[in-house]
């Protein structure tokens, strides 16, 4: 269905998802003050007054969700506080007297109830990496004792957000969506058929988005944004101006810590935060870019890497982090669309907005 040429009569006003036409006629007399002398007492006017609001009617939304272990760190404090305390080799674990044996320098401990393999020297650590499929790794120790991760928040955001998308479209096929995670590489969520670019079936959407699990990956760097973003240039098509489902706007909402690294794991190539070159290639395609900075919670202080990447630290502790935010901002298409949220409810929020913003964009108003 397509609403530019909505036509309205007079007497009415017509609504459509592109075009909101308003009207309102007037009529009346007016008694000039010479006319009596040529025979003429009253004089009549009329009139109609209209005004148009054009809206962006047909928008896709596409999220782009970093999935990397550095993301599985715990939504809370209260979770941070509790896996450091899980984790063997932390020297605050509630195992750390309970052994089987030594494991790494002297004074660490392999903890009899838990079973996650011991290669990890004496680092401890409070992230869920996920390496091993049978589940005796740190995601697994996560699952095993119910610790809610910073992904499952925006898993939870992401789904809100689309029935958000749900609750305000005018027609069925207003809106699309469509849903990627990333790390080593991109992973397609949603929709499942490798031909689509979206899909406007946004229920089952919301529901692919709750259902995304968490890859194995190997001791490998794990966070390639280049070949992320040069992979979604492939599978993305250019944006149009809104007028029809075939030529709608387009937003991408990009959810990350900002920490890359990638190449051999020996010698990674890259180590920081994302380089914003890597994004214009979104923005030539005519998307609207949105980007989401999910900081750290830092506390403890030693919060360590469960890998040989110590190079990484720095900007996980927050000692360079103010690095991340003029990379992040400048990968977004305005300063305006790039947000900062670390607590569950602030990451829900901030994604709230941004929908928002990305639906209403390019919204002009005539009269």
């Amino acid at each position: 269905m397509q609403c530019w040429t909505c036509a309205f009569s007079p007497t009415s006003s017509t609504t459509c998802p592109s075009l909101d036409a308003k009207s309102l006629t007037y009529q009346g007399s007016i008694k000039p003050y010479f006319a009596p002398l040529f025979g003429v007492s009253t004089v009549a006017l009329g009139g109609l007054s209209s005004a148009t609001i054009t809206t962006t009617a047909y928008v896709s939304v596409t999220f782009l969700l970093d999935n990397s272990s550095s993301m599985l760190i715990p939504a809370t404090q209260a979770g941070v506080d509790r896996m450091n305390s899980l984790t063997p080799l932390s020297k605050d674990s509630d195992d750390s007297n309970d052994s089987e044996g030594p494991i790494g320098p002297k004074g660490f401990k392999k903890p009899k109830s838990k079973n996650v393999p011991s290669t990890l020297g004496n680092l401890q650590c409070a992230f869920a990496c996920h390496w091993d499929a049978s589940g005796t790794d740190y995601y697994g120790l996560a699952r095993n004792n119910d610790i809610q991760l910073r992904f499952d928040v925006l898993q939870t955001a992401v789904a809100s957000a689309i029935e958000q998308m749900i609750s305000q479209r005018k027609i069925d096929d207003q809106f699309g969506v469509a849903v990627y995670t990333f790390g080593n590489t991109l992973t397609k969520i949603y929709p499942a058929d490798v031909n689509q670019t979206m899909s406007t079936n946004l229920t089952d959407g919301a529901t692919a988005a709750r259902k995304i699990q968490t890859p194995v990956v190997p001791d490998q760097a794990n966070t390639d944004f280049p070949n992320v973003m040069k992979l979604l240039v492939q599978a993305s098509t250019v944006a149009g101006n809104g007028s029809s489902s075939a030529s709608r706007k387009k937003a991408l909402i990009i959810v990350t810590d900002g920490v890359v690294d990638y190449g051999d794991r020996s010698a990674p190539i890259s180590k920081g935060p994302i380089n914003p070159a890597h994004c214009t290639a979104m923005k030539n395609l005519g998307y609207n870019l949105f980007v989401l900075y999910t900081t750290y919670i830092t506390t403890p202080s030693n919060l360590l890497l469960p890998f040989d990447n110590i190079e990484l630290l720095d900007y996980i502790n927050g000692t360079k982090s103010p690095a991340m935010v003029p990379s992040l901002q400048s990968c977004a298409s305005a300063p305006t669309n790039f947000a900062e949220a670390s607590n569950p409810d602030a990451i829900k929020a901030a994604m709230s907005q941004m929908l928002q913003s990305a639906l209403g964009n390019g919204g002009r108003y005539t009269q």
